[in-house]
């Protein structure tokens, strides 16, 4: 995990990051996590619940999503977006655990049109569980689109701008030379002819 995060995003954490692992009803009740949260990375360790064997493909995968923070949280100073953030985070854990995608696939069968609003919303009510699926898989398309329309070299360099202090849009902008507005309709243009 270590190197494969590191080759994609190019940077390797210098410092040890510790895995703290917990029973359920310690995370629970420690952290007042509810529902799909599993895991989390807090600025200097990643917090899992202990909840499958470590042969099962779910193992690495959560581990996999929450250091993708740690690197994303180091790299970007904290200024990552939330589903840029979540898009990578599940990007990296896909490499272990497909996704099934199936909230994409409800939305698109809705004739939905997905935004980065949308994306924020769903990250910022985890309560709703169809709302909060269609926000990781939303983000994880968002990840797809750009490394198969620019590459890694595109997704690093909107990483630097973030990490800059430019707004996400301006980033989009400056580093893909389009505005918000026409990310998003490429975006559903690729995720209609991919899922759908």
């Amino acid at each position: 995990i270590y190197s494969r995060v590191g080759k994609d995003l190019r940077y390797y954490l210098s410092a040890d990051t510790p895995i703290i692992f917990y029973t359920e009803a310690d995370f629970r009740n420690i952290f007042k996590e509810n529902g799909i949260v599993r895991g989390f990375y807090d600025g200097g360790s990643i917090r899992l619940i202990f909840i499958t064997d470590p042969d099962n493909p779910l193992f690495p995968a959560l581990i996999a999503h929450e250091y993708t923070h740690a690197v994303i949280s180091i790299l970007t100073d904290n200024k990552c977006p939330v589903w840029l953030n979540e898009g990578l985070a599940v990007f990296e854990q896909s490499r272990y655990m497909a996704s099934s995608y199936r909230y994409i696939r409800a939305a698109l069968d809705k004739g939905s049109r997905l935004s980065i609003k949308q994306l924020e919303q769903g990250f910022a009510t985890l309560d709703d569980v169809s709302m909060t699926g269609l926000s990781y898989e939303g983000a994880h398309t968002v990840v797809l689109f750009i490394l198969d329309k620019w590459g890694w070299a595109g997704l690093r360099g909107l990483l630097g701008s973030i990490k800059e202090g430019r707004y996400f849009a301006n980033a989009i902008d400056e580093e893909f030379y389009i505005s918000v507005n026409v990310f998003e309709k490429m975006w559903n243009e690729y995720v209609r002819k991919k899922f759908k």
